[in-house]
């Protein structure tokens, strides 16, 4: 098996959403080679930003494009040696990318071309996106706050761009993406809780896709405090930039808590008492892009009168929810060592 890498760039629930067309009608008869995309585990393959158990397998978040996530397509390739000689593979982003028109036009964008024997494709995410831009601007900025829909082409075709005979020579993928972050909460306050923080805050502009909030604590909740700086006495936190964008190295670092839906009001624990906490709050859409940080406020926690290991957010509605590194949001720690890890090989080999 050969493998396809289009650009010069080192690496980056379930099912896939979409619908895989044939790119004739199906009841042509099939003269010439025939193409077919691997539906199955190994069929399509995402990098480290990708975790099935928050993303779908043809979805993409601002993270996926800032990593420069790959994406590996295992595409068969049916047919004699005489019946694919003369043709080859291509993978082209547009509308209606069968025709040859349309290709020829600008209507649509070719992300990848190789020879008839490859059997495997990777793009990255950042050219998926880049090739439905309508503007120059830099890639991962989406112009839209509403989900892009595009469509990914393979198709046979030869030197002059025109398919074999049949009707199995193209297959369609089609992919949706969200490059725009929510905002960031507002108001936000806090108050002593037994064992740690009570929290509410505002978020007037939350994203109607909104699926989570998030808190940051100052000292980790993993560190010891009495080892750890801390916020000063202005409650300034100088690893925690209030409006600055959240990022996976922050959230698997500080990451305390975390609520489900539109609740706007939680109690962290447990965090040490007798420990000046900076906590800050930041919002997920439904793509799992990350919010700017909520400006972060101090306060610390009572005694709790029983020993707890479990760390839990209690919502306003009084139902207590996975916290710390349990659950989806959790499932980031493991994306983020990861991430980190593919971004570190990739800076030795450049």
């Amino acid at each position: 098996m050969r493998e396809l890498r289009v650009g010069s760039r080192g690496g980056g629930w379930g099912a896939v959403f979409g619908v895989l067309l044939w790119g004739a009608a199906a009841s042509a008869q099939t003269e010439g080679p025939s193409i077919s995309l691997k539906n199955n585990s190994e069929g399509i393959v995402r990098g480290a930003s990708y975790n099935p158990n928050y993303l779908r397998l043809n979805q993409f978040n601002r993270q996926n494009c800032l990593d420069d996530e790959r994406v590996s397509f295992n595409v068969d390739i049916g047919g004699t040696q005489a019946t694919v000689s003369g043709f080859h593979l291509e993978a082209w982003v547009g509308t209606g990318c069968e025709e040859l028109a349309n290709r020829s036009g600008g209507v649509c964008t070719q992300v990848g071309a190789v020879g008839n024997s490859v059997e495997r494709v990777e793009l990255f995410v950042r050219d998926l996106v880049r090739s439905t831009a309508t503007t120059e601007a830099e890639p991962c900025a989406s112009e839209s706050e509403l989900p892009a829909s595009a469509s990914l082409y393979f198709m046979l075709v030869n030197g002059d761009g025109q398919p074999p005979p049949g009707s199995l020579w193209s297959i369609t993928w089609s992919y949706r993406y969200d490059l725009v972050p929510p905002t960031a909460p507002t108001s936000v306050q806090a108050s002593p809780a037994e064992g740690g923080l009570l929290l509410s805050w505002e978020h007037p502009d939350a994203p109607a896709d909104l699926r989570q909030y998030a808190f940051l604590c100052d000292p980790p909740p993993e560190a010891d405090p009495a080892e750890d700086l801390g916020p000063n006495e202005l409650c300034e936190s100088p690893r925690l930039g209030p409006g600055e964008m959240t990022t996976l190295a922050q959230v698997s670092q500080f990451l305390c808590g975390y609520t489900e839906g539109a609740a706007t009001s939680a109690e962290v624990t447990p965090l040490a008492a007798d420990v000046t906490y900076a906590v800050g709050v930041f919002a997920l859409d439904g793509y799992y892009n990350f919010s700017p940080l909520s400006d972060t406020v101090c306060d610390v926690p009572e005694p709790p009168t029983e020993p707890s290991t479990r760390r839990t957010v209690i919502t306003d509605r009084g139902c207590a929810v996975g916290g710390g590194r349990e659950g989806p949001l959790g499932a980031l720690l493991v994306v983020a060592g990861v991430a980190g890890l593919a971004r570190r090989r990739r800076g030795r080999k450049s």
